[in-house]
């Protein structure tokens, strides 16, 4: 269930940033943005054309203080519910997962990593994009058609 957050209405059709949300509860798994305000939370939720994005230098601080803070994101359009996802989205293929603490030794980065829901341990990749993205009340994500950035 989405619920919108003080009164804020969501623009359908303006790019939505969504994050886990650490101190929600159990319907507030997820939080999403727009125009730089919660406007709502939701348990789960599905959205297409997913940018994950991660700010390096508050995953730093994060390393540095042992402090959880949102810096974390995907952003895309089209958000629904992950029951309600239109028929056409395919079904995903690959798990999504982000730990501030694991740092890519070369670019010395934090990154989305994605593997595949079959054989989740075989292979990691560092995602960038996705057409699809599920984010689900288990607080996992799962992704269908997705651009590695390696």
């Amino acid at each position: 269930m989405i619920k919108p957050y003080l009164d804020r209405t969501i623009e359908r059709y303006e790019r939505v940033k969504v994050y886990r949300n650490l101190n929600g509860g159990k319907d507030k798994i997820w939080s999403i943005k727009q125009r730089g305000l919660v406007v709502a939370h939701a348990d789960s939720l599905a959205i297409r054309n997913a940018l994950f994005e991660v700010s390096q230098s508050t995953a730093k601080l994060v390393r540095e203080r042992k402090r959880k803070t949102p810096h974390a994101f995907i952003t895309g359009y089209g958000y629904s519910l992950v029951d309600d996802a239109p028929k056409e989205w395919p079904e995903p293929t690959d798990f999504v997962t982000y730990n501030p603490y694991d740092v890519c030794p070369i670019l010395g980065e934090s990154r989305f990593l994605a593997s595949t829901i079959k054989a989740p341990d075989d292979f990691q990749r560092h995602i960038y994009w996705a057409t699809y993205a599920r984010c689900h009340s288990n607080g996992k994500v799962t992704a269908a058609r997705l651009i590695a950035n390696d």
